[in-house]
């Protein structure tokens, strides 16, 4: 039994390490979900809200997506001040 158990937390974790990077997980109590695929973002007040353009069926492409549903200002990478 232990066998198959870790066969498919190995399979589980490969699967999940081709799955895309960008990704917001939005927790409540025991449970997740992906942000915005499942479950709206939060403003920072706590209630759901979504930003301008943004709907339940679009999806996170690129980057800038997910400055956008965080409410930031997109800098590229080159020009973020990061230790």
């Amino acid at each position: 039994m232990q066998a198959l158990e870790r066969a498919s937390v190995r399979k589980g974790c490969a699967r999940h390490a081709r799955a895309p990077a960008r990704r917001l997980i939005r927790v409540e109590g025991r449970n997740a979900y992906f942000v915005p695929y499942e479950k709206p973002p939060l403003d920072r007040y706590g209630r759901e809200w979504w930003p301008p353009g943004w709907h339940a069926g679009r999806r996170v492409e690129t980057e800038r997506d997910i400055f956008e549903l965080v409410n930031l200002p997109y800098r590229p990478p080159h020009e973020r001040q990061a230790p």
